[in-house]
């Protein structure tokens, strides 16, 4: 599959923060609720999926600063999305490109493959 219909920014973006379709779900989750502050086994009943899946990707997500952490109750964890502006518009624009098929398309071919090389 050729990429020429994606824009190079969006293929970075995906480059550097969309390795697993996990990852894309919660940057999703949380550009879409900026304001939530929310346990892994919140997110992941809100996401679909299981807290095991999304554990890795949370701490990724927070070692590149885009959500912070705070332990709230025993162990349990909660996460706040906390991207810089200039992250939020590059989400923006990864989000608008992803609504046209043909893009999405291509996203998802490069996730795949990502996805596999960890196999």
């Amino acid at each position: 599959m050729t990429y020429n219909s994606i824009d190079t920014d969006i293929l970075e973006f995906v480059e550097k923060y969309v390795d697993t379709f996990a990852a894309w779900d919660l940057l999703r989750y949380f550009h879409e609720n900026p304001a939530s502050d929310h346990t892994v086994s919140e997110i992941a009943l809100e996401i679909g999926r299981k807290e095991s899946s999304i554990a890795e990707p949370l701490e990724r997500l927070k070692e590149m600063g885009l959500v912070t952490s705070e332990i709230v109750t025993g162990e349990e964890t909660s996460y706040k999305y906390a991207a810089p502006p200039e992250f939020c518009w590059s989400m923006e624009r990864f989000l608008e490109a992803t609504r046209d098929r043909t893009n999405r398309l291509a996203v998802v071919s490069i996730v795949l493959r990502k996805e596999a090389r960890k196999i």
